[in-house]
Protein backbone atom coordinates (compact mmCIF):
# COMPACT_ATOMS: atom_id res chain seq x y z
CA UNK A 1 0.00 0.00 0.00
CA UNK A 2 1.59 3.50 -0.75
CA UNK A 3 1.31 6.19 1.88
CA UNK A 4 0.33 10.09 0.85
CA UNK A 5 2.58 12.04 3.15
CA UNK A 6 0.70 15.33 1.85
CA UNK A 7 -2.30 13.53 3.17
CA UNK A 8 -1.17 12.69 6.31
CA UNK A 9 0.40 15.82 7.11
CA UNK A 10 -2.48 18.45 6.03
CA UNK A 11 -5.31 16.74 5.32
CA UNK A 12 -6.17 14.38 8.12
CA UNK A 13 -6.08 16.97 10.78
CA UNK A 14 -6.36 15.58 14.64
CA UNK A 15 -8.42 17.78 17.38
CA UNK A 16 -6.48 17.86 19.91
CA UNK A 17 -8.23 19.40 22.40
CA UNK A 18 -11.43 16.45 21.20
CA UNK A 19 -9.04 13.80 21.09
CA UNK A 20 -8.20 14.71 24.56
CA UNK A 21 -11.93 14.81 26.12
CA UNK A 22 -12.69 11.60 24.58
CA UNK A 23 -10.06 10.14 25.94
CA UNK A 24 -11.23 11.02 29.28
CA UNK A 25 -14.40 10.03 28.79
CA UNK A 26 -13.17 7.07 27.89
CA UNK A 27 -11.69 6.33 31.13
CA UNK A 28 -14.93 6.54 32.72
CA UNK A 29 -17.24 4.59 30.05
CA UNK A 30 -14.92 1.46 30.63
CA UNK A 31 -15.90 0.69 33.96
CA UNK A 32 -19.85 1.36 33.15
CA UNK A 33 -19.92 -0.98 30.21
CA UNK A 34 -17.89 -3.55 32.21
CA UNK A 35 -20.72 -2.98 34.62
CA UNK A 36 -23.42 -4.55 32.18
CA UNK A 37 -21.49 -6.35 29.83
CA UNK A 38 -20.66 -9.09 32.62
CA UNK A 39 -24.33 -10.08 32.61
CA UNK A 40 -25.02 -10.34 28.55
CA UNK A 41 -21.37 -11.43 27.76
CA UNK A 42 -19.34 -14.40 27.65
CA UNK A 43 -15.99 -15.11 26.40
CA UNK A 44 -14.13 -12.29 26.93
CA UNK A 45 -10.38 -11.52 26.04
CA UNK A 46 -7.78 -11.87 28.37
CA UNK A 47 -7.10 -7.87 28.39
CA UNK A 48 -10.64 -6.98 27.93
CA UNK A 49 -11.97 -8.22 31.22
CA UNK A 50 -9.92 -8.65 34.14
CA UNK A 51 -10.84 -9.10 37.88
CA UNK A 52 -8.74 -6.76 39.46
CA UNK A 53 -10.78 -4.39 37.88
CA UNK A 54 -14.09 -5.46 38.42
CA UNK A 55 -12.96 -5.56 42.00
CA UNK A 56 -11.77 -2.26 41.96
CA UNK A 57 -15.52 -1.10 40.21
CA UNK A 58 -17.28 -3.33 43.50
CA UNK A 59 -15.20 -0.82 46.01
CA UNK A 60 -15.84 2.43 44.08
CA UNK A 61 -19.39 1.71 44.11
CA UNK A 62 -19.84 -0.14 47.32
CA UNK A 63 -18.17 2.72 48.97
CA UNK A 64 -20.89 5.49 46.75
CA UNK A 65 -23.18 4.78 49.01
CA UNK A 66 -22.18 6.06 51.91
CA UNK A 67 -20.99 9.25 50.90
CA UNK A 68 -24.22 10.13 49.49
CA UNK A 69 -26.15 9.16 52.33
CA UNK A 70 -23.49 11.48 54.60
CA UNK A 71 -23.97 14.11 51.74
CA UNK A 72 -27.80 13.87 52.00
CA UNK A 73 -27.87 13.82 56.22
CA UNK A 74 -25.08 16.30 56.02
CA UNK A 75 -26.91 18.92 53.62
CA UNK A 76 -30.36 17.55 52.87
CA UNK A 77 -33.69 17.94 54.83
CA UNK A 78 -33.10 15.06 56.17
CA UNK A 79 -31.14 16.92 58.96
CA UNK A 80 -33.88 19.23 59.47
CA UNK A 81 -36.90 19.54 61.49
CA UNK A 82 -40.49 21.17 60.76
CA UNK A 83 -42.10 23.48 62.91
CA UNK A 84 -45.92 23.66 62.65
CA UNK A 85 -48.59 25.33 64.36
CA UNK A 86 -50.77 23.85 66.87
CA UNK A 87 -54.15 24.19 66.51
CA UNK A 88 -55.25 24.78 69.81
CA UNK A 89 -52.15 27.52 71.11
CA UNK A 90 -50.46 29.84 69.35
CA UNK A 91 -46.48 27.92 69.96
CA UNK A 92 -45.36 25.93 67.38
CA UNK A 93 -44.75 21.62 67.51
CA UNK A 94 -41.48 20.26 66.31
CA UNK A 95 -41.90 17.09 64.40
CA UNK A 96 -38.54 15.08 63.18
CA UNK A 97 -38.66 15.05 58.65
CA UNK A 98 -39.09 11.78 58.27
CA UNK A 99 -36.41 11.36 55.72
CA UNK A 100 -34.40 11.70 58.89
CA UNK A 101 -35.00 7.95 60.08
CA UNK A 102 -32.62 5.18 59.18
CA UNK A 103 -34.61 4.46 55.98
CA UNK A 104 -32.52 6.58 53.84
CA UNK A 105 -30.32 3.35 53.33
CA UNK A 106 -33.31 0.96 51.95
CA UNK A 107 -33.08 2.61 48.52
CA UNK A 108 -29.69 1.04 48.25
CA UNK A 109 -30.82 -2.84 49.08
CA UNK A 110 -31.21 -3.14 45.25
CA UNK A 111 -27.64 -1.45 44.88
CA UNK A 112 -25.73 -4.12 46.76
CA UNK A 113 -27.69 -6.55 45.54
CA UNK A 114 -26.49 -5.62 41.94
CA UNK A 115 -22.84 -5.36 43.21
CA UNK A 116 -23.15 -9.00 44.44
CA UNK A 117 -24.52 -10.69 40.71
CA UNK A 118 -21.62 -8.32 39.32
CA UNK A 119 -18.64 -10.02 41.49
CA UNK A 120 -20.75 -13.54 41.23
CA UNK A 121 -20.53 -13.09 37.06
CA UNK A 122 -16.90 -11.44 37.30
CA UNK A 123 -15.75 -14.63 39.10
CA UNK A 124 -17.55 -16.97 36.90
CA UNK A 125 -15.96 -14.68 33.76
CA UNK A 126 -12.38 -15.33 35.53
CA UNK A 127 -12.98 -18.74 35.84
CA UNK A 128 -14.27 -19.35 32.41
CA UNK A 129 -10.70 -17.08 30.68
CA UNK A 130 -8.69 -19.69 33.04
CA UNK A 131 -9.69 -22.33 31.02
CA UNK A 132 -9.76 -20.82 27.59
CA UNK A 133 -6.21 -21.03 25.49
CA UNK A 134 -3.84 -17.97 26.41
CA UNK A 135 -3.48 -15.23 23.86
CA UNK A 136 -0.28 -15.67 23.23
CA UNK A 137 -1.49 -19.11 21.29
CA UNK A 138 -2.92 -17.20 18.54
CA UNK A 139 -5.98 -18.79 19.13
CA UNK A 140 -7.67 -15.54 20.76
CA UNK A 141 -7.81 -11.90 20.07
CA UNK A 142 -7.04 -11.02 23.46
CA UNK A 143 -9.19 -7.77 23.12
CA UNK A 144 -12.22 -9.09 22.28
CA UNK A 145 -15.24 -7.41 23.86
CA UNK A 146 -16.91 -11.50 24.20
CA UNK A 147 -19.95 -12.69 22.41
CA UNK A 148 -24.02 -12.55 23.67
CA UNK A 149 -24.57 -15.11 25.73
CA UNK A 150 -27.31 -17.81 24.76
CA UNK A 151 -29.86 -16.67 26.80
CA UNK A 152 -30.15 -13.40 25.30
CA UNK A 153 -32.10 -14.63 22.15
CA UNK A 154 -34.89 -14.76 24.68
CA UNK A 155 -34.89 -11.37 24.90
CA UNK A 156 -36.83 -8.94 22.60
CA UNK A 157 -34.55 -7.05 19.47
CA UNK A 158 -31.34 -8.87 21.09
CA UNK A 159 -31.75 -11.53 17.97
CA UNK A 160 -30.86 -8.81 15.65
CA UNK A 161 -28.10 -9.44 13.04
CA UNK A 162 -26.96 -5.85 13.10
CA UNK A 163 -24.35 -5.68 15.26
CA UNK A 164 -24.03 -2.58 15.41
CA UNK A 165 -27.46 -1.02 16.29
CA UNK A 166 -27.56 -4.06 18.84
CA UNK A 167 -24.52 -2.30 20.59
CA UNK A 168 -25.46 0.71 20.48
CA UNK A 169 -29.29 0.80 21.29
CA UNK A 170 -30.93 -2.51 21.94
CA UNK A 171 -28.10 -3.82 24.44
CA UNK A 172 -28.10 0.08 26.62
CA UNK A 173 -31.76 0.23 26.24
CA UNK A 174 -32.20 -3.30 28.21
CA UNK A 175 -30.62 -2.25 30.92
CA UNK A 176 -32.53 1.31 30.80
CA UNK A 177 -35.57 -0.32 30.93
CA UNK A 178 -34.45 -2.87 34.16
CA UNK A 179 -33.18 0.58 35.71
CA UNK A 180 -36.29 2.12 35.46
CA UNK A 181 -38.23 -0.58 36.62
CA UNK A 182 -36.02 -0.01 39.84
CA UNK A 183 -36.44 3.82 40.22
CA UNK A 184 -40.26 2.74 40.25
CA UNK A 185 -39.64 0.33 43.54
CA UNK A 186 -37.97 3.74 44.64
CA UNK A 187 -34.14 1.92 44.13
CA UNK A 188 -31.31 4.32 43.93
CA UNK A 189 -29.56 1.56 41.89
CA UNK A 190 -31.86 2.57 38.97
CA UNK A 191 -29.77 5.51 38.49
CA UNK A 192 -26.74 3.46 38.17
CA UNK A 193 -28.25 1.37 35.45
CA UNK A 194 -29.77 4.24 34.09
CA UNK A 195 -26.81 5.97 33.65
CA UNK A 196 -24.34 3.05 32.84
CA UNK A 197 -26.85 2.49 29.67
CA UNK A 198 -26.34 5.71 28.37
CA UNK A 199 -22.74 5.10 28.79
CA UNK A 200 -22.66 2.47 27.05
CA UNK A 201 -24.63 3.69 24.05
CA UNK A 202 -22.58 7.03 23.48
CA UNK A 203 -19.32 4.65 24.09
CA UNK A 204 -20.33 2.05 21.52
CA UNK A 205 -21.57 4.96 19.24
CA UNK A 206 -18.37 7.15 19.67
CA UNK A 207 -16.27 3.67 18.59
CA UNK A 208 -18.38 3.14 15.72
CA UNK A 209 -17.53 6.50 14.55
CA UNK A 210 -14.30 6.26 14.72
CA UNK A 211 -14.37 2.59 12.51
CA UNK A 212 -15.98 4.80 9.72
CA UNK A 213 -13.54 7.39 9.77
CA UNK A 214 -10.50 4.80 9.74
CA UNK A 215 -12.18 3.38 6.56
CA UNK A 216 -12.86 6.88 5.10
CA UNK A 217 -9.25 7.67 5.84
CA UNK A 218 -7.94 5.09 3.82
CA UNK A 219 -9.90 5.44 0.97
CA UNK A 220 -9.72 9.36 1.14
CA UNK A 221 -5.76 8.62 0.93
CA UNK A 222 -5.88 5.89 -1.96
CA UNK A 223 -8.42 8.57 -3.99
CA UNK A 224 -5.79 11.67 -3.57
CA UNK A 225 -2.98 8.86 -4.27
CA UNK A 226 -4.51 8.36 -7.73
CA UNK A 227 -5.38 11.95 -8.23
CA UNK A 228 -1.71 13.21 -7.42
CA UNK A 229 0.25 12.69 -10.43
CA UNK A 230 -2.49 14.98 -12.38
CA UNK A 231 -2.79 17.65 -9.63
CA UNK A 232 0.87 17.81 -8.72
CA UNK A 233 2.91 16.52 -11.55
CA UNK A 234 0.79 18.00 -14.34
CA UNK A 235 -0.85 20.61 -12.49
CA UNK A 236 -4.25 20.36 -13.71
CA UNK A 237 -6.40 22.24 -11.32
CA UNK A 238 -10.06 22.02 -10.84
CA UNK A 239 -13.25 22.75 -8.43
CA UNK A 240 -12.59 19.37 -7.05
CA UNK A 241 -8.85 19.01 -6.75
CA UNK A 242 -7.37 19.07 -3.22
CA UNK A 243 -3.63 20.00 -3.47
CA UNK A 244 -3.07 23.37 -2.26
CA UNK A 245 0.42 24.55 -2.18
CA UNK A 246 3.16 26.25 -4.87
CA UNK A 247 4.28 23.92 -7.21
CA UNK A 248 8.01 23.65 -8.17
CA UNK A 249 8.03 25.37 -11.44
CA UNK A 250 9.06 22.44 -14.17
CA UNK A 251 6.95 19.38 -14.73
CA UNK A 252 10.49 17.27 -14.76
CA UNK A 253 11.27 18.41 -11.38
CA UNK A 254 7.78 18.17 -9.87
CA UNK A 255 7.73 14.18 -10.73
CA UNK A 256 10.96 13.88 -9.32
CA UNK A 257 9.48 15.39 -5.91
CA UNK A 258 6.53 12.93 -6.55
CA UNK A 259 7.97 9.44 -5.06
CA UNK A 260 9.02 11.52 -1.82
CA UNK A 261 5.36 12.44 -1.35
CA UNK A 262 3.58 9.02 -2.30
CA UNK A 263 5.99 6.54 -1.02
CA UNK A 264 5.41 2.84 -0.26
CA UNK A 265 4.10 2.23 3.10
CA UNK A 266 6.36 -0.56 5.26
CA UNK A 267 4.83 -1.23 7.89
CA UNK A 268 8.16 -3.03 9.83
CA UNK A 269 9.87 0.67 9.20
CA UNK A 270 6.55 2.44 9.99
CA UNK A 271 4.54 1.65 12.94
CA UNK A 272 2.58 4.54 12.53
CA UNK A 273 -1.81 3.53 11.97
CA UNK A 274 -4.18 5.80 10.43
CA UNK A 275 -5.63 7.33 13.98
CA UNK A 276 -9.45 8.59 13.04
CA UNK A 277 -10.00 12.15 13.96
Amino acid sequence: MQKNLYYRSLMRRENIIKKFFLSLFDFFVSGSRLLLEVFIRKNFGERYFRLSAAIILIIEFGLLPFLLVFLQRKFGSSTQETQITDVWSDEPATVADPTADPSLWTGYIGWYAFLGLFLFFSIKHYLDKKRQPSAFDFEKFSLSSGELQSYTSRIPLFDTKNRRLRECFVEPLFFMVIGIAFLLIHQHVGWLLVICSLLYSSNYIAAYESGDNFILDIIDEQILNQEMEKDFVDGEEDDISEFRARRPVGKEYRRKLLPAIVVEDDPASDPDILVAS
